[in-house]
């Protein structure tokens, strides 16, 4: 009996399904749209980003235009030079004395400075056992023989062979000058060593150069 009851119930139930399919409702009526909600507050401003890598370098730009040349300046003083060579043999004794002819006069323009070079060569006699000393200066007089930083000399010691010895000594000094005008500058010597064989100036050859102030 229960179980007839039970089919019975199935039985009902899919017929109310086949009529429903068979036959639907009439449609639901949508309801009214709903309002959007209020815009809520701005929130706080976020930390500023890591700046970002440096761009690449852009084409450089065409050249400009030369611009005019500018007017040309006074000309320029110039070198102001003097040359003497001398070649002759003069004995240069035990006291200061001037190699004649060997001297150079030089015409500037203005204040400034003359540097004056010189190549001596000086012809000693040698005697073993003796010593032989010349010494050299370049001075604004023909009778200044005073030693200074400039003094340059030929020496042959004693125990150097008898002989004929010749030395080119190289000299250089620099004067001042305070003015405009012409000025000479000598070679001296002075034998500090033996004269019984005398020793003599041989030759030289002077420059001089001025440089404006």
């Amino acid at each position: 009996m229960g179980s007839l009851l039970t089919l019975i119930a199935l039985g009902l139930a899919v017929a109310a399904l086949v009529v429903a399919a068979a036959f639907p409702g009439p449609a639901g009526i949508d309801g009214a749209p709903g309002t959007n909600g209020a815009v809520g507050p701005t929130g706080p401003r976020g930390a500023t980003g890591a700046t970002g890598p440096q761009g690449l370098t852009g084409a450089t730009g065409a050249t400009g235009a030369t611009g005019p040349q500018g007017p040309a300046g006074p000309p320029g003083p110039g070198a102001v030079t003097a040359v003497h060579a001398v070649r002759s043999m003069i004995t240069v004794p035990a006291s200061c004395t001037h190699y004649t002819g060997a001297e150079v006069t030089i015409t500037v323009p203005s204040a400034g400075q003359v540097l004056v070079y010189a190549t001596v060569e000086i012809r000693t006699g040698h005697t073993l056992g003796m010593t032989d000393e010349v010494d050299l200066y370049l001075r604004t007089t023909s009778t200044t023989c005073g030693l200074d930083g400039t003094t340059m000399w030929t020496y042959h010691p004693a125990e150097e062979a008898t002989g004929l010895y010749f030395d080119a000594m190289p000299l250089m000094n620099t004067f001042n000058v305070a003015t405009g005008g012409t000025f000479t500058y000598y070679v001296n010597g002075y034998n500090f060593g033996e004269t019984a064989t005398a020793d003599y100036f041989f030759s030289a050859n002077i420059v001089a150069i001025f440089l404006a102030a």
